[in-house]
C-alpha cells in the first residue's frame, strides 16, 4: 500500500498542487493525476535517507491496480522553475481494484450493476499531506445522485479537506441528454397540455351534443 501513497504524497507537499481526474464513459475509467513540483525538490540527495526523497520517488514505478504489474504512464514536463507531473491509466473493467481508491479512503463502496455505478468514498483520506485536494469526475452518463461541491457541464468537482472527504455518486449507464433544456421541457409540457385540453373539449362537446339530441326526441 505504501507505494501508491508516494504518488499523491510527493505532489501534496508544501508548494505543490494536484488534481485527481477520473473520466467515466462507455464502461471505461480513465484516471489522470496531475501535479506541479518546484525544480529544487528534484535535487539529488547524498544522505542515508535518499530513498525517502522526492527525487527517488518520482522515478520509481507506481502501479494503478492493487497487486497488478502494469505501471502508470508517467509524463514529466519542465515549465520555468517547476516540473509538471502526470500519471495516467486506463482501467479495463477493473476500477474496483484501483490502488488510490482502495488505499487512500478509509471507507470504500464501489458497486456496478448492469444499469448503474455506485461510488461512495469517505472517512479519513490518508493520501493527503496538504489541506486540500481537488477531485474531478467527468462522465457523459446520466448522474442521478451526487454530493459534489461544484457541477459544470459533465464534470463534478469535490474539494477534499481534512475532516471532509465524502464523495457520493450514482451513475446511470445511459447517455445524458445534453440537448434537453428547461425551455424545451416547458415547450413539451405546454404541447401536451394543449393536446389534453383539446381532447377534454372534444369529450365535453360530444357529451353535450348527445345530451341535446336526446332532449330533442
Amino acid at each position: 500500500m505504501k507505494k501508491v501513497l508516494i504518488i499523491l504524497s510527493i505532489l501534496l507537499l508544501s508548494g505543490c498542487s494536484i488534481n485527481y481526474n477520473l473520466e467515466i464513459s462507455s464502461d471505461s475509467f480513465i484516471e489522470n493525476i496531475e501535479g506541479t513540483i518546484p525544480k529544487n525538490e528534484f535535487d539529488t540527495p547524498d544522505s542515508e535517507i535518499a530513498d525517502l526523497t522526492i527525487y527517488n520517488y518520482i522515478y520509481t514505478e507506481q502501479y494503478a491496480i492493487m497487486g497488478g504489474e502494469q505501471p502508470y504512464e508517467k509524463e514529466l514536463t519542465e515549465k520555468g522553475n517547476e516540473v509538471n507531473v502526470k500519471y495516467s491509466h486506463a482501467y479495463k473493467g477493473d476500477f474496483k481494484n484501483s490502488q488510490i481508491m482502495n488505499s487512500c479512503y478509509e471507507n470504500v463502496l464501489f458497486k456496478e450493476t448492469d444499469d448503474l455505478y455506485v461510488i461512495k468514498l469517505g472517512g479519513d483520506f490518508s493520501c493527503s499531506l496538504a489541506n486540500k485536494i481537488t477531485v474531478n469526475i467527468t462522465t457523459d452518463y446520466t448522474v442521478v445522485n451526487n454530493n459534489a461541491n461544484k457541477v459544470k457541464g459533465n464534470t463534478y468537482t469535490w474539494k477534499l479537506e481534512k475532516g471532509s472527504t465524502d464523495i457520493e455518486m450514482d451513475i446511470l449507464k445511459k447517455k445524458k441528454d445534453n440537448n434537453f433544456s428547461p425551455d424545451k421541457g416547458l415547450h413539451y409540457f405546454r404541447l401536451i397540455g394543449t393536446i389534453l385540453f383539446a381532447i377534454l373539449c372534444g369529450v365535453v362537446g360530444y357529451i353535450y351534443f348527445r345530451k341535446t339530441k336526446n332532449s330533442e326526441r
